[in-house]
């Protein structure tokens, strides 16, 4: 993580830091584009979500996504085309390194974000109301 936006806090990066990670970025700017822009798209981002735990046959993919058959196809083909799907077998499909790499990067900066926090203080409302609308209920 670049910066984690809490000031005085140890993980936070230096400025050298964030000037060579603006070089980076800036030196590879159209293939992070482009990777950025296939992972933009919600099927694809669906698509390869369902590939980080196991590689997938094509109509694994169709039923978890239901996208039509050429829907699925082209979105594959970009995904491949961008380097974030390989088809190391016949009919099947799985996640590469970058991708993983990307995805983790995506998830690890959601947590830190306040709408994810909230969202799980939320989920966690939920879960504790339930339960207790189950005990009064058993009772």
């Amino acid at each position: 993580m670049i910066y984690n936006g809490r000031i005085g806090d140890e993980n936070m990066v230096s400025e050298k830091s964030k000037e060579e990670y603006q070089k980076s970025i800036l030196r590879s700017f159209e293939e992070i584009k482009k990777i950025v822009k296939m992972i933009g798209e919600e099927n694809r981002l669906k698509i390869l979500t369902y590939l980080l735990t196991e590689p997938l046959t094509f109509q694994a993919i169709t039923e978890k996504t239901k996208l039509g058959r050429t829907a699925l196809s082209n979105h594959l083909n970009k995904l491949k085309e961008a380097g974030l799907v390989e088809k190391p077998h016949h009919g099947l499909y799985e996640i590469t390194k970058t991708a993983e790499g990307f995805l983790e990067a995506i998830e690890n900066a959601y947590s830190e974000t306040e709408e994810s926090k909230k969202t799980e203080e939320e989920r966690m409302q939920r879960y504790q109301l339930s339960e207790s609308f189950l005990k009064r209920k058993r009772k």
